[in-house]
């Protein structure tokens, strides 16, 4: 799962660049962001278990017994 988080984070990051650098090439892009990505993918990975979390926490099954 780690690598299509680290996929999708790197799209958003590429998109996010083009618009902000108009005349920059997706190659370009690509190489900027691809560092930042790493973080990005961490964040999501974060949100996606702190959800997991809560979402077992309303079920009552958390903390595990």
């Amino acid at each position: 799962m780690s690598k299509e988080l680290y996929i999708a984070a790197h799209e958003e990051l590429v998109e996010e660049y083009l618009e902000a650098h108009p005349d920059a090439s997706w190659d370009e892009a690509y190489e900027q962001t691809a560092d930042a990505a790493w973080d990005r993918m961490r964040d999501k990975w974060a949100d996606m278990v702190d959800a997991a979390k809560d979402r077992a926490k309303a079920e009552g099954k958390w903390p595990p017994k």
